[in-house]
This record gives structure tokens, sequence and C-alpha cells, in this order.
């Protein structure tokens, strides 16, 4: 029997990747926070992680710049609706509670300007 699991770098990947081409479409909360948790707690090798960034994007025939998803970014974190969608999450995930929408944002800007 084998095991097969994705590294933290390809699960960041993965969800960045859903984050951005669902962009304004997104209502997948959980995704954003996943990325906030992995991000800031597990000390992810960047490199790995813009590697794993590029082959997700790539295999999921998904090729935008870097111009291109701060833009999406900024769409997302000035939408009141996904401020909204965030606080709904809380409410029903006392684990979020202390994470603001806007310190997801600033992960997410972080994030892109560390691997794109």
């Amino acid at each position: 029997m084998y095991l097969y699991f994705y590294s933290l770098e390809s699960v960041v990947a993965e969800k960045l990747q859903t984050i951005l081409a669902r962009a304004e479409n997104n209502t997948r909360m959980k995704d954003f926070y996943d990325i906030y948790i992995i991000f800031n707690n597990n000390g992810l090798e960047l490199e790995s992680l813009k590697l794993a960034i590029r082959y997700t994007f790539s295999y999921r025939h998904t090729n935008i710049s870097k111009k291109n998803t701060l833009d999406i970014t900024k769409l997302i974190c000035e939408n009141p609706v996904f401020e909204e969608r965030w606080i709904r999450f809380q409410n029903k995930n006392t684990y979020v509670m202390n994470i603001t929408f806007d310190s997801i944002c600033d992960c997410l800007k972080e994030l892109i300007c560390n691997t794109f």
C-alpha cells in the first residue's frame, strides 16, 4: 500500500489557482483560510512554492501575470461581498474569529509578490 500526499507548497498552489481562476465568483472561504494558515505558520520553501505554482497553473491552463494576479486580488479584497462571506465563514467556524479579511488579503498580496 502506498500513501500519496501533496506537499504544503502544492496545497497552497492549488488553492491560490482556484481563488484566482474563480476570481469574483469564488465562494470557497476555506481556501483563503487555508492559504493564510499554511503561509503564516509552516515555513514554506519559497523556491518549491514558486515551482509548485508554475506547475499547478500550467497544468490547470491558468496563464496569468503577476499584475493580473494582483488585479484579481484587489478586486476580491475591495469587494464588500467577500467581506460579508468572510464574516459568515467566521460565524460558522469559530477557529477563524481572530483573523480579519484584511489579514487574509495582506497574506494573498505577500504570497503573490514573493512568488510571481
